[in-house]
């Protein structure tokens, strides 16, 4: 019983630490990548820890080859520099891409660029992807910065 009042108290922790709050998101991505052209449109949630540590998850659908997908997107975003209004990050993230006759994965990291416009409001721009694309089996690498794809994200903070 201790352990689990310490584990809440822990949680409570984080969760009223002062830099730490929740955002909302929304994405609209276009994306060139193992010669097919697709546009993503995302919205998402997630929660701030702190000035460095951030996750979440978008929700949308993917166009692709006349068809439409869904697609789920989550993600940990680290902050490795700043200076109050310009943000560099790298995200860890996976892209399940599930359609009606297959399901595609990518897992890697993306490099990412924000513009705080103001207190609860940043531009966002991803600027490509390293990883892997699993495509009902078959594994190839997804490999490209600033040329496969551009998503821009917008950003509230509550």
């Amino acid at each position: 019983m201790k352990r689990i009042v310490l584990v809440l108290l822990v949680l409570a922790g984080f969760c009223v630490n002062a830099n730490a709050q929740f955002f909302a998101t929304g994405t609209l991505g276009f994306n060139y990548r193992n010669d097919a052209f697709s546009m993503k449109v995302l919205p998402g949630a997630g929660y701030e820890f702190n000035d460095r540590w951030a996750v979440g998850a978008e929700i949308g659908v993917k166009y692709a080859a006349k068809h439409a997908r869904g697609l789920i997107n989550p993600y940990l975003r680290f902050n490795f520099w700043n200076n109050e209004k310009v943000f560099l990050d790298l995200k860890a993230a996976s892209d399940i891409d599930f359609g009606k006759h297959y399901t595609n994965v990518f897992a890697g990291l993306k490099p990412s660029l924000r513009y705080a416009v103001n207190d609860q409001l940043q531009l966002a721009v991803d600027m490509g992807a390293l990883g892997v694309d699993i495509n009902d089996g078959d594994v190839s690498p997804a490999l490209g910065l600033f040329i496969n794809g551009v998503d821009l994200t917008l950003i509230y903070k509550f």
